[in-house]
């Protein structure tokens, strides 16, 4: 069954490692094969890369557009950080066991979405400290 995605206008949309931009009209897509893709308004820019979970997030937008066959590496990273995260955080042990369930199951996809969550727990962790030292 194909996936459909409406693009907004000017939206891009990266599949399998090329940027496609929408011109002045939602458009529809539908997507008929295995492909890896993002919308802009998921990807995190490396520039933008400001804590621990976004390194964790931006390497697993790595590892998600990388080739199969080249993922050895990138997910070598991904896991490192995701120890070193849980070693500073260990309530985050739950988020980063759903992010590493869903890599072993190959849903790329799925990780990144635990990936925010990641993000959002970590802001939530900073929040707690910073009240906590006023």
């Amino acid at each position: 069954m194909p996936l459909r995605i409406t693009l907004k206008p000017f939206e891009a949309l990266i599949i399998n490692g090329t940027s496609i931009r929408n011109g002045k009209r939602p458009t529809d897509l539908l997507i008929e094969t295995q492909s890896r893709f993002l919308r802009e308004s998921e990807v995190l820019k490396e520039e933008d890369v400001e804590t621990p979970a976004d390194r964790i997030e931006f390497a697993l937008q790595v590892l998600y557009m990388t080739d199969p066959r080249d993922r050895a590496e990138p997910q070598a990273v991904v896991l490192e950080l995701m120890r070193q995260f849980v070693e500073a955080a260990p309530s985050a042990a739950l988020v980063v066991a759903d992010i590493c369930s869903a890599l072993l199951a190959e849903k790329h996809h799925t990780a990144l979405k635990h990936a925010r969550r990641l993000v959002e727990l970590e802001m939530d962790l900073m929040d707690l400290a910073e009240s906590e030292a006023a």
